[in-house]
């Protein structure tokens, strides 16, 4: 209780200020629970965590250590005809 009691109380405190926030904010029963802002936002806040966790090539931007791509005939550009 000593080590963690104001914590505990801190975080208590929180809930009871959203849960007040909650109880007045009325939001109508057809609006949109996530919209395109809100997925922005979430990916704003983990891009840095997913970056870190990027290959090397990624995070450098070096494409050139990545796989080659393989060429093949039908995949070469044909040349026209005269």
């Amino acid at each position: 209780d000593q080590l963690i009691g104001k914590h505990v109380s801190a975080v208590n405190g929180i809930m009871t200020d959203i849960m007040t926030i909650h109880d007045q904010e009325k939001v109508p029963a057809g609006a949109e629970a996530a919209t395109w802002e809100m997925t922005l936002a979430v990916v704003d806040l983990v891009r840095d965590d997913l970056h870190d966790m990027a290959p090397p090539e990624a995070k450098t931007g070096d494409t050139k250590s990545a796989a080659p791509a393989a060429t093949t005939a039908s995949s070469a550009p044909k040349e026209a005809k005269k």
